[in-house]
């Protein structure tokens, strides 16, 4: 699989990633959350909370709409926050440490795991394991991206659990989990298949409560 962090937000028509040369003091940056909004060319333009031209237009298009007609290029889903849990381990923990924080923070939840790469034939995929259940994956061709791929997996590993469970839903990618959050808080998924993510939380937390789907 390739690195994750060079696959967050793309600029249009890029065909890479690019980050920007300076971030704010103490963010993290390749998490893809809090990075300054910069210009194509890099030039600090002012920062409204997006992290790229390709998150930017779908929210700024939803502004200059009027009521449920305006124009919008993302996908409305219904408002709601999505927990997060942050697990005690990190990149260089090691696998005994990871064990032991994920059993720590699953309560009565079916952990899934989740993820989504990009072959050397530049084919995307995205794939999911429930524990005690089935795995899958699905792929997307060659015009999605990894984030794409990671979205697909999260969807699949939440459809694939039964409806009466909660979820721990683990993901490597930083830049999809916010991405499903802030869908939530703003009520607009830039991606039908994010859309979709979020919808899959939203019916498990009608019958569930609001702790029926947590990301890690």
């Amino acid at each position: 699989m390739r690195d994750p962090t060079t696959l967050e937000d793309l600029w249009s028509g890029s065909g890479k990633s690019v980050y920007p040369a300076e971030v704010e003091e103490g963010t993290n940056w390749r998490a893809g959350r809090s990075w300054k909004d910069c210009g194509q060319q890099w030039r600090e333009v002012e920062s409204d909370g997006f992290t790229s031209v390709m998150s930017r237009i779908p929210n700024k298009a939803a502004e200059v709409g009027d009521g449920d007609e305006g124009l919008s290029i993302g996908e409305r889903v219904e408002k709601g926050e999505i927990p997060e849990v942050k697990l005690q381990a990190n990149k260089d923990s090691k696998a005994d440490t990871w064990e032991l924080a994920i059993n720590e923070a699953r309560e009565e939840s079916i952990v899934v795991f989740t993820d989504g790469s990009m072959s050397a034939e530049g084919r995307v995929g995205g794939g999911w394991h429930a524990e005690g259940l089935a795995g899958a994956k699905e792929e997307m061709g060659r015009l999605a991206t990894v984030w794409d791929g990671k979205i697909v997996g999260m969807r699949g590993g939440i459809q694939i659990v039964p409806e009466d469970h909660k979820i721990l839903l683990l993901s490597d990618s930083q830049a999809a989990i916010a991405a499903v959050r802030k869908a939530g808080r703003t009520g607009r998924a830039r991606t039908a298949e994010l859309k979709e993510v979020v919808e899959e939380v939203r019916k498990r937390q009608e019958n569930l409560g609001p702790d029926a789907v947590r990301f890690a």
